[in-house]
């Protein structure tokens, strides 16, 4: 690559990025048929799975079909939240802690309001909290 200016880079930049965009989109119109067809497929799929799961006795059945060609099943996925104020849940964790505690789950701190704790005391973080940062070049039209 020869030296170019910044503004021949960022025009470049963009150019490539708008060819990339309209290929992925042009690919996407192009295999719309084929997952179409393939969520088809698992629906079929998944009737004949809810039907083995009737049949069988228990709480809970996993009905599986197991072929040459590959394996079907149903995962069920579970995503709590919490529903009402989060405080309360905090406290009916806190009055059997042995029993509930491990239900209760922290995360990373909130990044808007771990800024405000920094500015507010000279860019300290609080006790038992680390940073990580990665810096980046970025290019959007203008």
């Amino acid at each position: 690559m020869t030296d170019r200016t910044p503004s021949e880079l960022i025009s470049e930049i963009i150019t490539l990025g708008d060819w990339i965009d309209a290929q992925t989109k042009r690919f996407d119109e192009h295999m719309k048929p084929q997952r179409e067809m393939i969520e088809a497929l698992k629906m079929k799929l998944h009737e004949h799975l809810l039907k083995l799961n009737e049949a069988k006795e228990g709480e809970h059945p996993r009905a599986s079909l197991s072929t040459a060609a590959g394996t079907a099943y149903l995962s069920t996925i579970i995503s709590p939240s919490i529903d009402g104020d989060k405080t309360e849940f905090l406290d009916w964790c806190e009055q059997d802690w042995d029993n509930r505690g491990a239900m209760l789950q922290i995360g990373n701190p909130q990044k808007a309001a771990l800024q405000e704790y920094m500015d507010a005391n000279n860019g300290a973080l609080p006790p038992h909290v680390k940073t990580s940062s990665i810096t980046r070049c970025n290019v959007r039209r203008s």
